[in-house]
């Protein structure tokens, strides 16, 4: 569905129930869900999204698209976004015309990973 996820934001962030952690924070957090489809054959969306700092999506475990994160990377727990990162900007990723990506009838899992630039940031979404 739709909805902002974090903390240390008041503009309707679902909250993730985290707090506030101590500094040094984490660099990354995870998200994931879970959906069917009717039709694996037609299927084509867009999924729109915003990220501070950085953002790595994956669709059925192979990563789709990466947003203000170093490219030609492997990323990790401890790869920081990139600074400045657009989070007041919606990012449109279309998962429906991407090569080799594999959608299925039932249990298809869409996985993002969001990237501070630093440890001390107070905010995550």
């Amino acid at each position: 569905g739709t909805a902002p996820i974090g903390y240390g934001e008041s503009d309707g962030v679902l909250n993730t129930n985290v707090g506030q952690p101590q500094t040094p924070r984490p660099l990354a957090y995870y998200f994931r869900t879970t959906f069917d489809l009717v039709d694996v054959n037609t299927v084509g969306f867009n999924l729109l999204m915003k990220y501070d700092d950085g953002a790595v999506i994956y669709l059925n475990g192979q990563e789709v698209a990466r947003a203000n994160m170093p490219l030609d990377t492997e990323i990790g727990n401890d790869t920081p976004g990139l600074p400045g990162g657009a989070e007041q900007l919606w990012k449109s990723v279309e998962l429906g015309c991407l090569e080799g990506v594999q959608f299925l009838a039932t249990g298809n899992v869409l996985a993002v990973s969001v990237h501070q630039d630093d440890t001390s940031s107070s905010d995550i979404r």
